[in-house]
């Protein structure tokens, strides 16, 4: 009992050290790119921190198994430089009695990481969503134009308007500038007004009784013309992905719906806590070191497990999605490639020294 607490103790603190860690890394990446909407005047300051917060949730569903995969391998890696290890098992106390309070704990950590994939990351998903569609939606207000110079259809229109007329809320005395191929294009009107059109929800900026200049002044090419009513399309109406909706949905949702999108989520969001538990079965063998090993040498291979795994999961659910492979066969094969190499490894280290084939050889007669 003193060791199994002592061991999840230090398996607690690497798996707070790993979780910081990563943390730090997603929320910095994220934040990155955020500014650097802001500074396009893309995205409002006061929106930053809200949609960082809300995409970190979400990645607490990749975050939290590698965090604990990374702490079993650095935890019994240490004991195995150290020695310590070594000491135990010469006291009777090898890798099947350490495996008890890491599996232990693994469940706890699997338990947490299904509650999360199933409830948390789909939340904040549908949150986020749900905030950046608003925050578009506030972007491309017409109202904002009156006395500035605003950007809307994601910068592809510049538009200004001298006043807001408040009996029909159109804009009046309206400059706007389409950058478009091959040239851009200058407009100027009377009246301004948005129009959506049904049932495609295309939405378009109405321009009333105004002159359209097409080209660059003195140019051969250059055009001019007057206009009574002249049409922009400042946002086209298009389906959202069909990951994202997926992802956002509720688990409840996912299990009774039949198709191919709904089922590859569900497998997506299963995997996550099967996955902790293989990753640490994973791990067992996998920190095994010699006493003059390099320290950060297992950490190494861990990193580049995760990434096959993780990039098999993903390429496995998008086949799904697209209807490549079976639903019922899901991510499954993917959790019995990383159970393989687990036993692969297990029997490895129960047969230290013994050349692989020369076991082989012996089973086979």
């Amino acid at each position: 009992m003193i060791i199994s607490r002592h061991l999840i103790r230090e398996l607690l603190w690497h798996l707070l050290v790993a979780c910081v860690v990563l943390m730090l890394i997603v929320i910095s990446t994220r934040l990155m790119r955020y500014f650097a909407e802001v500074a396009e005047g893309l995205l409002p300051v006061a929106m930053v921190w809200p949609l960082a917060g809300l995409k970190l949730l979400w990645s607490l569903v990749l975050i939290v198994p590698l965090a604990y995969f990374f702490s079993v391998v650095a935890t019994l890696g240490r004991w195995y430089r150290d020695s310590e290890a070594d000491a135990l098992a010469a006291a009777g106390v090898g890798l099947p009695q350490l495996a008890r309070p890491v599996l232990l704990l693994g469940l706890v950590v699997a338990l947490v990481t299904g509650l999360i994939s199933f409830w948390l990351a789909p939340w904040s998903a549908q949150r986020s969503a749900v905030l950046e569609h608003r925050i578009a939606a506030e972007a491309d207000s017409l109202d904002r134009a009156v006395g500035n110079f605003r950007r809307i259809s994601n910068g592809r229109v510049v538009i200004y308007a001298e006043r807001l007329n408040p009996d029909n809320g159109q804009l009046e005395d309206v400059f706007v500038r389409v950058l478009q191929e091959p040239r851009p294009i200058l407009l100027i009107a009377r009246a301004a007004f948005r129009r959506v059109e049904q049932p495609s929800g295309h939405e378009y900026l109405v321009l009333q009784d105004g002159r359209r200049y097409d080209g660059t002044a003195g140019q051969p090419d250059f055009r001019m013309m007057d206009y009574r009513s002249y049409a922009v399309l400042v946002q086209q109406q298009t389906a959202l992905p069909v990951s994202l909706r997926a992802k956002a949905l509720p688990t409840t949702l996912l299990l009774a719906g039949d198709r191919a999108e709904l089922s590859a989520e569900l497998h997506w969001r299963l995997a996550a806590p099967i996955g902790v538990l293989l990753l640490t079965i994973l791990a067992l063998p996998l920190s095994h070191s010699g006493p003059r090993s390099a320290r950060g040498g297992k950490l190494l291979t861990a990193i580049l497990v995760y990434l096959v795994y993780n990039q098999l999961m993903g390429a496995g659910q998008s086949w799904i999605a697209r209807e490549l492979m079976p639903v019922w066969m899901g991510l499954w094969w993917v959790h019995l490639l990383l159970l393989a190499l687990a036993i692969l490894l297990w029997d490895a280290r129960s047969h230290l020294g013994e050349p692989v084939w020369r076991r082989l050889a012996e089973r086979g007669r």
